[in-house]
């Protein structure tokens, strides 16, 4: 405790913040490897149960219309009908195939299951090809009676065959689902006991701190008192090495220095009284400052009531709505099936066929687009809020080597892209590693997406010092952008063709911004459509201390 005293104020501040810090740093690091565990079980999700069961659904609707299509050449009354649906047949056949290399390669169970659906289906296509002979020697009864008896028979064996397939598929997706959400539960105690320790070592940091600097102050008010009762020559004798001491040392030769002087007790009640004063107004000002901090304290509890909303309670209605869709998608592909093996009216099936094959289907493909559109606002949301509570921890910064590392991780777009990329040589600069080889990579990304595809692509990236800072371009001859968009083209979510190929979502110039605005620094740009576009940034040499640049045109 002694050795803590002796520190400076500041010092002692330092010393409490880095400890609450450490604790913040060790929590986001835990959280980064729990969230890493909850999303390999969302990618064996997908890559497994989910693309298999997607797969086995494809086949059943296949078979259903190569069916379809054997009674379409049952029924022909042309050469050309025939050939039609031949055709037809042979196309649906290759797409069936495709399925079950699919399933070949992310089915987890018992690969003879897969094998021998697909034995299945390779003897219906015997079956098949007997009928087309038929048909074609004009013996339609023959062919007709074959249809009807060994084909929907084979029918039946491929369907015998995939349904152990889709329930497998199906029980491994739930038992994906219980262990995402077994290890969820971990995860929110684990964050819930560490959230807890780091709040009680910030209480008791705080704590510590303060009355090392509280309690000093409260003896040198009480001795003050004495002093102002009029003893001049008591001495408060306070040996500390902080700005405590200082003040207490100060004090004493205060009181010295009034012993030899010869000024009235009137000069010296007054002079009391301005300390008396002066002591009302540290108290109020620590009172509003402590009213101030309380204030802060509940904002940012509720912007993180906030995210949390966002990153959960919006999620979970998504995942309901998109999981919901595919399984009405299945089930409505069964019923098709059904319906194709029943009786009904022509007047009827010609009314339901249509909304169960084409209607339906294409709504329940706009609810899945737009339930995967929201869940990437969400996400881009989140990923723009935490760039404002990220700690920064600047340092000089190699920019050679920050650039080389950014191009490596990109190296495989430039090469397919056919894209040139020339670096001049850069000087350092101050700043946080990671969060400026984000800004560079988005820019570098862009204009890697936004290349003109009339010419081979080349970026330029340059850098010099101006002053007190340190101004980056990157350099493209792509596509360029409208002087209408170039103002709007950092707000989040903005895309100058919300119908382009090109994917993203608009938020990577918008995370570079908030980025250089944290570091003091500042980005602009300069384009003209057909002819490319420069992105000008600029950063602090001394750790962000200077103010950002006036930029001047043709850098």
């Amino acid at each position: 405790m002694g050795w803590i005293l002796n520190q400076k104020i500041g010092m002692r501040l330092r010393y409490g913040f880095g400890i609450v810090v450490a604790l913040v740093l060790v929590l986001g690091a835990i959280a980064i490897v729990e969230m890493n565990a909850e999303a390999g079980f969302t990618r064996d999700l997908h890559e497994h149960p989910l693309k298999v069961s997607n797969a086995v659904r494809d086949i059943r609707s296949e078979v259903i219309a190569i069916k379809r299509s054997v009674q379409d050449l049952l029924l022909a009354g042309s050469a050309g009908d025939i050939q039609a649906a031949i055709d037809e047949m042979d196309q649906r056949e290759k797409t069936v195939t495709s399925l079950f290399q699919v399933l070949r390669e992310r089915y987890l169970g018992d690969q003879r299951e897969v094998q021998a659906a697909y034995q299945a289906f390779a003897d219906w296509k015997l079956i098949r090809q007997e009928e087309i002979e038929l048909v074609g020697k004009g013996q339609k009864a023959a062919a007709i009676e074959i249809s009807n008896g060994k084909g929907d028979d084979q029918v039946d064996a491929i369907e015998a065959r995939i349904a152990p397939i889709s329930d497998f598929a199906r029980a491994k997706a739930e038992s994906f689902y219980r262990d995402a959400m077994r290890y969820r539960r971990h995860h929110l105690l684990a964050m819930s006991g560490l959230i807890v320790l780091i709040a009680g070592a910030s209480i008791v940091t705080g704590t510590m701190i303060t009355r090392s600097i509280t309690d000093p102050i409260g003896q040198i008010i009480g001795e003050m008192g004495k002093v102002g009762g009029g003893n001049l020559g008591h001495k408060i004798r306070m040996d500390r090495a902080d700005e405590i001491g200082h003040l207490a040392r100060a004090f004493d030769a205060m009181t010295e220095n009034l012993q030899k002087t010869t000024a009235s007790r009137d000069e010296l009640n007054a002079a009391n009284q301005q300390l008396a004063a002066n002591e009302q107004q540290l108290r109020a000002a620590n009172h509003e400052l402590k009213a101030n901090a309380a204030e802060l304290s509940f904002r940012n509890a509720e912007l993180q009531s906030i995210v949390y909303t966002v990153s959960h309670d919006l999620k979970s209605p998504l995942v309901n709505i998109k999981g919901f869709s595919e399984e009405l998608e299945v089930q409505g592909c069964k019923l098709i099936k059904h319906l194709s093996l029943v009786d009904l009216p022509e007047t009827i099936r010609q009314d339901v066929m249509p909304l169960l094959e084409e209607e339906i289907p294409k709504s329940l493909h706009f609810i899945q687009a737009s339930t995967v559109k929201m869940k990437g606002l969400l996400d881009g949301f989140l990923r723009v809020s935490k760039i404002r509570s990220a700690p920064i921890q600047k340092e000089t910064l190699d920019m050679n080597a920050l650039v080389k590392s950014v191009l490596a991780t990109m190296q495989y777009q430039i090469e397919t892209g056919g894209v040139t990329v020339t670096v001049d040589d850069l000087p350092p600069c101050m700043g946080d590693a990671g969060q400026i080889n984000q800004v560079i990579s988005n820019l570098v990304d862009n204009a890697l997406k936004y290349r003109d595809q009339n010419r081979p692509g080349t970026i330029h990236i340059s850098g010099r010092r101006e002053g007190d800072c340190i101004t980056f371009w990157v350099s493209d001859n792509g596509i360029g952008i409208d002087p209408r968009h170039q103002d709007r083209v950092f707000e989040m979510f903005h895309r100058l063709d919300p119908n382009c190929p090109v994917s993203g979502d608009g938020l990577g110039l918008t995370i570079a911004s908030r980025i250089l605005d944290r570091h003091q620094g500042r980005i602009r740009l300069e384009s003209e459509p057909g002819k490319g576009s420069t992105f000008y940034i600029s950063l602090p040499s001394d750790g962000g201390h200077s103010a950002a640049p006036t930029f001047t045109r043709g850098l």
